[in-house]
């Protein structure tokens, strides 16, 4: 039995002539499963550190900017709106980390929070540029840009 926290190697295995190492621990509720080339418990912080990059992807693409609807095709472009993309993420993540102080996220049974920091500050951010009545807010998230 692995506790949530601890790893647990389960062995080599021959994968396509490769050796691939499995890892198992378990986090809230679910286990995560790892195979890696490589035995070293190094593997779980590469992983944490992939999953991040993940998850920008994720409100790059289907959660949040539906990057993947562009017709780009020249690269100064995509590197102008990446930018601006990544400017709009951390707005929406900043906002979303404000607005669970105020008012934190619902946790699902599964122990997962409802929605994303960013998915939260997102919706909020979409909310009151849709909204008049909601300018001091939008301009408090605006200053959430210049804080640590």
């Amino acid at each position: 039995n692995v506790k949530m926290g601890q790893y647990s190697y389960k062995g080599c295995f021959q994968l396509c002539e490769t050796n691939l190492h499995v890892w198992a621990t378990h986090l809230r509720g679910e286990w995560l499963i790892l195979g890696t080339t490589s035995k070293d418990l190094d593997a779980f912080a590469i992983y944490k550190q992939r999953w991040g990059i993940e998850t920008l992807f994720k409100a790059l693409k289907t959660q949040g900017f539906h990057i993947e609807h562009t017709a780009l095709c020249q690269a100064p472009k995509i590197e102008k709106l990446l930018f601006l993309l990544a400017f709009a993420f951390v707005w929406a993540y900043k906002t979303g980390l404000w607005l669970n102080e105020r008012k934190p996220i619902r946790i699902c049974p599964n122990g997962r929070r409802e929605f994303s920091f960013f998915r939260y500050g997102f919706l909020f951010l979409q909310y009151c540029l849709l909204n008049d009545t909601q300018y001091p807010q939008l301009v408090k998230t605006i200053q959430l840009l210049s804080e640590d």
